[in-house]
């Protein structure tokens, strides 16, 4: 008996080590992808008005012509003034670390006091690869400047956002009570300004936080109140701003209160549906239930907590399935995936929280270290590697790596040196043709022209940054 418990514990550690060079590697396909990315869509249409307007200018026309999402401008624009549209790696590289760093200070500050340093590292990898791995839509995510900045910075703010206020409540020094408010209210602010999609998570959790905080007669109310307050008041300038209307009527079918919550409702439960029971979730889940026990051993709840803990995975879900509400509400038909991307992670950080929670309160706390075996962490395991490497999105961003990748960069290159051409001799029109490669890790497939100026920003945005009409011939012998 003791051999065979010897052996398991060998090939756990082998398997452990093997696991841990894989997931690194997971890394690299996903970089060496953003030297191949193109700018897109948005991307022209932005750096034109800045071009032909300047910075102050162009923050004026958007908030007062396109929408009220002041933050994700102003900094949009700080980036495309420094390095305009070239050296396009360099923000996907940006994002992918700085979401990385976002998730790490999340756990650290939540188990600093329970995991080591390190555990906490490759946790935040194994997070941050669930994520990559099964975001809806990779391209409009990391590798679309416009996408990264409107959603993935959301994203980062609200994870921090999260940590920050936890940071409040933890701490016993005022001081640093102060600062963490002042930073939180600077995020907090910031995130409903990026995009309207936040406001649903920030709004509710502030709100739920000061509820707790006001049933447990905790000073850190009123410091937590100051940054609701704050997030208030950045995001009446989204809603109220000249440019957010201009922007809804683009869309007849808006503001719909039934269709928008019935709608709501309804998509969420497919999307929990599809993500609850994809093979990467439940195998990870398997391989997280474990350190339950260790969080319960080294933490005293008290029954009065209990019962408000009990309630975060009904909060949770309640928080999920309004997060839909915006985008039906505001565009009266289905959101987005990009859309996706942003409540994909709402449900990720909301996930493994609840799961913690509703094991310690329905599994016997002696029971917590049997509840998965060595022999079935090591399943989870590969099949959490298998799902990883096997299936969307590693899986295409390493196919398109080898094989479109390349290609498709040179396609869009001489499609700008064409339309460079007819710039230079004043032809005042260029003939534009379908892509032959379209790699689907960095082109979406909302990138394509349409030949239709008036209604296709894509269009609208090429003949905005060059100054001159586009010809689109579609040839059907495209696949």
């Amino acid at each position: 008996m003791k051999i065979w418990r010897d052996n398991l514990i060998y090939l756990s550690d082998k398997y452990t080590s093997i696991t841990k060079i894989l997931l690194v590697v997971a890394i690299i396909p996903l970089l060496l992808l953003a030297f191949f990315s193109q700018p897109a869509a948005d991307d022209y249409g932005q750096a034109s008005r800045i071009r032909t307007m300047g910075f102050w200018g162009a923050q004026t026309f958007w908030y007062n012509n396109m929408n009220g999402r002041f933050i994700y401008m102003a900094i949009s624009s700080v980036y495309t003034m420094i390095f305009g549209l070239s050296n396009y790696w360099l923000f996907t590289w940006l994002f992918y670390v700085i979401l990385y760093l976002s998730v790490y200070v999340l756990l650290f500050s939540l188990g600093s006091k329970l995991f080591p340093r390190r555990t906490l590292m490759w946790c935040s990898l194994v997070f941050f690869l669930i994520y990559i791995s099964r975001l809806p839509i990779l391209s409009e995510a990391f590798y679309w400047f416009t996408g990264a900045i409107t959603y993935q910075l959301g994203n980062i703010l609200l994870i921090l956002l999260i940590a920050i206020q936890y940071l409040i409540f933890r701490t016993s020094s005022q001081s640093r009570r102060l600062l963490y408010t002042i930073v939180a209210s600077l995020l907090g602010a910031f995130t409903v300004a990026i995009n309207e999609i936040f406001m649903v998570p920030v709004f509710a959790g502030l709100v739920l936080y000061m509820i707790f905080l006001l049933l447990r007669k905790n000073p850190c109310f009123f410091f937590v109140l100051c940054v609701f307050l704050i997030c208030c008041i950045s995001a009446y300038f989204v809603i109220r701003a000249p440019g957010t209307l201009n922007r809804s009527l683009n869309f007849p079918n808006r503001h719909q209160l039934w269709f928008s919550l019935s709608s709501s409702i309804g998509f969420a439960f497919g999307c929990f549906k599809r993500w609850a029971f994809d093979s990467i979730i439940l195998s990870s889940t398997l391989l997280f239930l474990p350190s339950v026990s260790q969080i319960a051993n080294r933490i005293t709840i008290s029954k009065k907590i209990g019962k408000i803990l009990f309630f975060f995975p009904v909060v949770w879900l309640c928080i999920f399935i309004f997060s839909f509400f915006p985008a039906f509400w505001a565009l009266g038909g289905f959101p987005p995936e990009r859309t996706l991307n942003s409540i994909f992670l709402f449900f990720l950080l909301g996930w493994y929280p609840s799961i913690s929670i509703l094991t310690m309160c329905f599994v016997p706390l002696q029971k917590l270290d049997k509840i998965v075996s060595q022999h079935l962490r090591n399943a989870a395991m590969i099949i959490f590697l298998f799902s990883l490497f096997c299936f969307p999105n590693l899986y295409t961003a390493i196919k398109d790596l080898l094989f479109h990748a390349y290609p498709y960069h040179q396609e869009v290159q001489e499609r700008i040196e064409l339309t460079q051409k007819s710039v230079s001799e004043n032809r005042g029109y260029v003939v534009i043709h379908p892509l032959k490669n379209r790699p689907i890790s960095l082109f979406s497939r909302n990138f394509e022209f349409k030949g239709d100026p008036e209604n296709h920003w894509v269009d609208y945005d090429w003949e905005l940054y060059w100054g001159l009409k586009i010809v689109f011939e579609d040839d059907s012998s495209v696949q």
